[in-house]
């Protein structure tokens, strides 16, 4: 082998490496992965709240099973994984973070599984 074919197959295998390490962070830590193609290359990474110190310092939601009842299922409270999510508007250190926009790409992204996102906290108070 040449050098060229050399580093051809290493660059492949760190790519291939690269692209893993969220799915294989989140896997560790009782996570839920969430993409939204084959591909990965639209993805994030949300750990359960209780993983937090500070979870009002990060972007959460409650995640519920798709079809649920509110008064059957509560749901699980997650929080978007800093470092291990590809989409800008669910950084909160990113200057293109929205919260609007990133629950609409979590919702998407969610009901691939069957699953359902709420928001948490309630970012708009009920002003009665």
């Amino acid at each position: 082998m040449n050098f060229k074919t050399i580093f051809s197959i290493s660059t492949l295998v760190l790519a291939g490496m690269v692209k893993t390490l969220p799915i294989n962070e989140c896997a560790k830590n009782d996570a839920l992965f969430l993409t939204w193609d084959e591909d990965k290359t639209i993805y994030t990474c949300l750990l359960p709240i209780e993983k937090f110190k500070n979870p009002e310092n990060e972007h959460c939601v409650r995640i519920r099973p798709d079809h649920h009842h509110e008064d059957q299922d509560e749901g699980k409270l997650y929080c978007v994984t800093p470092g291990a999510t590809s989409i800008p508007s669910c950084m909160k250190d990113h200057p293109h973070y929205s919260y609007n926009y990133c629950c609409r790409y979590l919702d998407a992204m969610a009901s691939f599984k069957q699953l359902d996102v709420d928001i948490y906290p309630n970012p708009y108070p009920n002003p009665n």
